[in-house]
Order: structure tokens, then sequence, then C-alpha cells
């Protein structure tokens, strides 16, 4: 009789297994979680000039692109101000690979952002984007544009933007990475 129950048994210790492991680690973030600014980002991109027929969305091979960055505070503390750029380089593990990085924008300043807030930042040198050989020559595909925050010697990647190809370009995956930043008082 006990062989019915065996499953059930299982899945009730899974569960509470489950739950046990999510409280706890919501009370570790919760005493941790003070005096912390959470920052993300999402890159934008925008053709600069192309035939008005195609979407905003769309880029010709061999067209530029405008860049921009929305810094979002997600924590329960404003950030220190800190420095951004943008490049475009191979994603993880192969980011700091010799001829990793095809392009990158000049560093612009990030005011401290209070929590609940965000920031557009645009930078002011575009990005040509390649013909379709060189796409494929020079690893387009492996390569993602980065944004890069810099806090002192820190350095953290804050978010990511992959480009997609099918006759045109289009923004693929965009993944928004929020890294912690202690603020002590």
């Amino acid at each position: 009789m006990l062989t019915y129950f065996k499953p059930l048994y299982h899945a009730h210790l899974l569960a509470f297994l489950i739950l046990t492991n999510v409280f706890f680690i919501s009370s570790v973030n919760a005493q941790t979680g003070d005096n912390q600014a959470i920052l993300q980002g999402a890159i934008l991109v925008q053709p600069t000039s192309q035939p008005t027929q195609f979407q905003t969305d769309k880029v010709q091979p061999g067209h530029s692109v405008t860049i921009a960055l929305l810094v979002e505070n997600v924590g329960n503390s404003a950030n220190p101000p800190a420095k951004v750029s943008i490049r475009f380089a191979f994603a993880k593990p192969l980011e700091n690979e010799q001829n990793s990085i095809l392009f990158e924008t000049e560093q612009v300043d990030l005011t401290s952002i209070q929590p609940g807030s965000s920031i557009e930042l645009t930078f002011g040198k575009t990005h040509q984007w390649p013909s379709l050989p060189d796409f494929i020559r020079e690893d387009w595909g492996m390569r993602e544009y980065q944004a890069i925050l810099e806090i002192g010697e820190r350095k953290e990647l804050v978010g990511s933007l992959a480009i997609t190809f099918s006759a045109y370009y289009y923004p693929g995956v965009r993944k928004e990475l929020p890294i912690r930043i202690s603020i002590s008082k």
C-alpha cells in the first residue's frame, strides 16, 4: 500500500524543498538588499537614414544606426555617478578574445538615478551595419551590442542586444542584466 503513496510523497517533498529554498533566498535578499542600486540597461538602435518605405525596426545592409541606452534603477537606493559605453563584441564567454570588439562608442556620463526611475542616454558615434558577406566574414552572428557600466575600477555588463539577419537586419534578442551596486552610508 505504501507504493501507491511514494510518488505523492516525493512530489510533496520536492514542493516543500522548492518553497523552502525560495523563502530562504528571498529572506537573504531582503537582509542584504538594503541600500542597493540595481541598474539594468536596454539597448536601442535606430537607422540614421534609409528609404522611407522601410519600417524603423528594419535596417538595410550598409546603413548606419544611432545607439541609445535606457538605464533603469530597480533597486532601493540611488546609484553613484558612472560612465557608460556600448561596444559590439563577441558574446560571453568570448567577449575578451583577441579582435572581439568591432565597434565601441564614446563614454557617456551616467548621473545618479533615483529608485524606480530611468534615463535614456544617446551616443554620438554611429555604427554602420555590414553587407551580407561582411556579416558572415566578421562573425556578426556571434557578436552583440553590450552596454558596459564603469564605476571606479569596476566594469559590468548591464544589457545586450543581438542582431539578426533575414533580407534586412533586425534587432534580435535584448537582455537587460541587472547589476547590484552596494551603497554604503
